[in-house]
């Protein structure tokens, strides 16, 4: 089963791209930098340069993908707003996923010190 982890090169995501790969999975990870996520490839995921914020890089990424796990957040020093990442960039691959006929779809969110996880599946 092939998984895509957002967020691979953070805290969480790292951790959860770590453990996917013991386990087994094939895992894809959304970048927007490939030299940034060099260390996620060496470890055995596929690289796939994409960014949140621009829909048009996101057509085809989702090819073979049945479970989605989004750790992605916006960080201090990014140039882009973090509603732009948070909010926009998130409701865009939902879009996405829903058009690809995704199974399942995984977010984790911080916001306002407030941590969720939301399930949504296409049955």
């Amino acid at each position: 089963m092939t998984l895509l982890i957002i967020g691979g090169t953070g805290t969480l995501g790292s951790q959860i791209v770590r453990q996917a790969l013991d386990k087994n999975y094939k895992v894809k990870c959304l970048v927007r930098s490939l030299k940034r996520s060099k260390f996620l490839n060496e470890w055995g995921a596929d690289l796939i340069k994409a960014d949140l914020t621009k829909p048009e890089t996101l057509t085809g990424v989702l090819e073979g993908v049945k479970i989605i796990i989004d750790a992605s957040a916006s960080r201090p020093n990014d140039a882009t707003p973090a509603q732009e990442i948070d909010l926009v960039g998130k409701l865009n691959l939902i879009r996405v996923a829903k058009q690809a006929k995704v199974k399942l779809f995984i977010t984790f969110t911080l916001i306002n010190n407030f941590f969720s996880s939301v399930l949504v599946g296409d049955e």
